[in-house]
């Protein structure tokens, strides 16, 4: 009879045991990990809550940007990751140049993670975008696997070769403005362009020679047929 009480209660511990790493391994599984990459790449791990619980540097130019960045543990992810952008940017990564190319500012969420809620990604692009414009770094930011995570795959095109030709704030300029500003509509080279054309009018024509006799032209019926023969 002990044995099989004894049996019961070892059964019901291996089983709560069981439920409370199944809910660890939920509530781990909840998180994941963000990687920022420009040359300088770096992890940050979050909770369920979008709270950072690790920041690791996954190459050498890296290590001094994590190292220069202290208490992100605990943040908000979008806090941590803009902090580490700036600290990027001040360090003149977005200067250098890649064959040629300006560096860009890559933002994926890896395989396996989750997010915390659906406007996640959209806070975090949203506050790079904003630390890029307010630091007048001309620096394109992509988003790889957004799909993945409820938001499309991003690309900033606001930094590339079509950034004044599409910019809303350089919109109203264009080489029309100066053909057809209707300020200056009624001007038309026609105005001109007749007078160029035309031939020269005839000179006026010259007066008529004074009649003989002018003086008696009262007298002009007068015919002395009367006294011809």
């Amino acid at each position: 009879m002990k044995k099989t009480i004894i049996a019961i209660a070892m059964a019901l511990v291996i089983s709560l045991a069981l439920l409370v790493g199944c809910g660890k391994n939920d509530s781990t599984s909840q998180g994941g990990v963000l990687v920022l990459s420009v040359n300088p790449e770096i992890a940050v791990e979050y909770d369920e809550n979008g709270l950072v619980t690790g920041v690791t540097a996954r190459n050498d130019d890296a290590k001094a940007i994590v190292d220069s960045c202290e208490d992100l543990v605990g943040k908000e992810t979008r806090v941590a990751v803009t902090t580490l952008v700036e600290k990027i940017g001040d360090a003149g990564f977005f200067v250098e140049e890649i064959e040629g190319e300006g560096r860009k500012i890559s933002i994926e969420i890896e395989e396996g993670s989750s997010v915390p809620n659906d406007t996640f990604l959209k806070d975090i692009i949203s506050d790079v975008r904003s630390l890029v414009k307010t630091k007048g770094w001309k620096t394109p930011l992509l988003l790889k696997n957004g799909t993945d995570y409820g938001y499309s795959n991003y690309k900033d095109s606001d930094y590339d070769d079509s950034n004044y030709d599409n910019d809303s704030d350089y919109s109203d300029y264009d080489d029309s403005n100066y053909d057809n500003d209707s300020d200056y509509s009624d001007y038309d080279d026609s105005d001109y362009s007749s007078k160029k054309q035309s031939k020269p009018s005839k000179p006026a024509p010259k007066p008529a020679a004074p009649s003989n006799n002018s003086d008696y032209s009262d007298y002009s019926d007068y015919d002395d047929s009367d006294y011809d023969d």
